[in-house]
C-alpha cells in the first residue's frame, strides 16, 4: 500500500520494479530495487518477506538490488538467499570491497546486494561478474571525495 509502513519501521520504504521483456526471445526478467529500514532488524525481516512474496507471483528470471542494511550473517540475508543467489558470492569474477564505506571513517562493511534467480521456467541465469565501484572522485585541490556513503555495485549476467 503506497505510503504505508510497519509500525516498527523508521520510515516508509519502497520497492521499485519493472518487468522487462527481451524482444528477440520473449524472455522476461523482473528487476526490483529496494532500500530496507535502517533502524529495525525486525522491520527489515518483514520487508524482505513482503519483497519475496511479490517475487513469488512471477515465473521468470529475477534480479533484486538494493541497500538491505543487513550483514551477510543477518536473518534478512538468510531469508533472501533461501530463495535467490547472491551475485557477490556466486560470480566467476568478483570484487571483495565493502559496499558501505562509512565515508572513510572506520572499516567498511557489506550492506548492499544484487540477488538473482538461477533458474526459472523460461531458462537459467548465470552471473559472470560482480563489481564494487569504490573509486573516489578527486577534487580540484586534489582532495579525494566519496560520492556516497555506499559504493555502487554492478553485476553482469548471461541469460541462457
Amino acid at each position: 500500500v503506497p505510503g504505508s509502513k510497519f509500525e516498527i519501521s523508521k520510515r516508509v520504504r519502497i520497492a521499485t520494479y519493472a518487468l522487462l521483456r527481451d524482444r528477440a526471445t520473449g524472455r522476461e526478467i523482473l528487476f526490483v530495487n529496494t532500500h530496507l529500514d535502517n533502524a529495525s532488524s525486525e522491520a527489515r525481516l518483514k520487508q524482505a518477506e513482503v519483497l519475496l512474496s511479490l517475487l513469488s507471483g512471477y515465473d521468470c528470471a529475477k534480479v533484486v538490488t538494493g541497500d538491505f542494511n543487513s550483514y551477510m550473517t543477518s536473518a534478512v540475508y538468510a531469508k533472501m538467499t533461501s530463495v535467490l543467489s547472491d551475485s557477490r558470492t556466486d560470480a566467476a569474477k568478483k570484487d571483495t570491497a565493502p559496499t558501505f564505506n562509512r565515508l572513510g571513517v572506520g572499516e567498511g562493511t557489506i550492506l548492499d546486494y544484487i540477488f538473482f534467480s538461477k533458474a526459472s521456467e523460461s531458462g537459467s541465469t548465470e552471473i559472470l561478474e560482480y563489481r564494487v565501484a569504490d573509486e573516489l572522485y578527486v577534487a580540484a585541490d586534489s582532495e579525494k571525495i566519496y560520492p556516497s556513503d555506499h559504493n555502487a555495485i554492478t553485476a553482469r549476467f548471461k541469460l541462457k
